[in-house]
């Protein structure tokens, strides 16, 4: 509950300051510039809020996927996690000229997600190599960053080999 409070404080803060604005998903956003919360890691605890719900085993596996540098939410959906599943069901629908839910269609929205995810499942290699990527998410940009000069980093590599030699 202790870490809490700073976010909560942050949420009324956006609450009742934020700008309006409109995003990708058409439900809008209220946003503040540059909020921080700053939470001391030292103390050996990990600052997860317990004021929303938090899937820890789904957040632990996207954290390690993201590590591995993988950017097809297949690896994710086939460890029966989801969070990843709704943008390549969207572009699978779209490019099999399938209908497209609206955001706010509920019930519809977790029918076409359902049949998505029953056909990962079914044809990873095939069904779900090819609907699954995610193009340059965090896992790309973490271990293979493009400097646009024909190399990439490993950026998690980078932070691990400064963290031995740098003490």
């Amino acid at each position: 509950m202790l870490h809490d409070i700073p976010y909560l404080n942050l949420m009324r803060r956006i609450r009742d300051e934020g700008n309006k604005r409109g995003d990708r998903t058409n439900t809008g956003t209220v946003s503040i510039f540059g909020p921080q919360n700053e939470y001391d890691l030292s103390t050996g605890f990990f600052p997860l809020l317990t004021t929303k719900g938090v899937n820890w085993n789904s957040v632990l596996g996207e954290l390690l996927w993201f590590l591995s540098g993988d950017t097809n939410a297949t690896t994710l959906i086939l460890e029966g996690n989801y969070i990843w599943a709704d943008w390549p069901c969207k572009h699978w629908l779209q490019q099999t000229r399938q209908a497209v839910p609206e955001q706010k269609d509920k019930a519809g929205w977790k029918q076409a997600r359902d049949e998505f995810i029953r056909q990962v499942k079914a044809d990873p290699k095939g069904f779900g190599d090819k609907w699954g990527q995610l193009g340059p998410v965090y896992g790309k940009q973490w271990t293979a960053w493009d400097t646009g000069r024909g190399k990439s980093i490993n950026q998690i590599a980078g932070i691990v080999d400064r963290l031995r030699t740098e003490r």
